[in-house]
C-alpha cells in the first residue's frame, strides 16, 4: 500500500498544551491537515513529550520533523525522523514521544483511511 507524502509547510503552527514547569514545544503540521485533527495528534503528543532537561540548561532549541502513518483507529505506524533538529536530543524526544502515542481518540471523524501525516515539533 503506499501513501503519498504531503510537502511540509511550517506556515501553521499551533501551540500544545503544556505545563507551567516546561519549556514551550509547539506542533506544526502540513497546511492539509485539520486543526482539530492536529490538536488531536498535539494532545496524545504532548502526554509523552518531555523537552530534555540536558538540551533545556544548554539552551538547545531545534524543530525535529516526524513523519508516520495514521490510521482512522487512532493508531500510529511507521515513525520516522524526516528532518532533524540537529540535536539528538530533541530528535530522540520527538520520536519518543510518537513511538509511545496509544490509540488516539476521535481520528476516524477525520480520516476513513490510513494517512501519512508531518508534524514538527518545535523545541524552544
Amino acid at each position: 500500500m503506499s501513501h503519498a507524502r504531503p510537502a511540509f509547510n511550517t506556515s501553521h503552527p499551533i501551540d500544545i498544551s503544556h505545563s507551567p514547569e516546561t519549556e514551550p514545544v509547539h506542533l506544526i503540521g502540513d497546511k492539509k491537515i485539520d486543526r482539530p485533527l492536529l490538536t488531536l495528534l498535539g494532545k496524545a503528543l504532548t502526554k509523552h513529550l518531555i523537552y530534555p532537561k540536558s538540551a533545556i540548561d544548554l539552551n538547545v532549541k531545534g524543530t525535529a520533523v516526524i513523519g508516520f502513518l495514521l490510521y482512522p483507529d487512532g493508531h500510529i505506524t511507521d515513525v520516522q525522523l524526516l528532518r532533524t533538529s540537529r540535536a539528538e536530543v530533541l530528535d530522540s524526544a520527538a520520536l519518543s514521544a510518537a513511538n509511545a502515542i496509544g490509540p488516539v481518540s476521535h481520528i476516524s471523524q477525520y480520516l476513513d483511511k490510513p494517512k501519512w501525516m508531518i508534524i514538527g515539533i518545535i523545541f524552544q
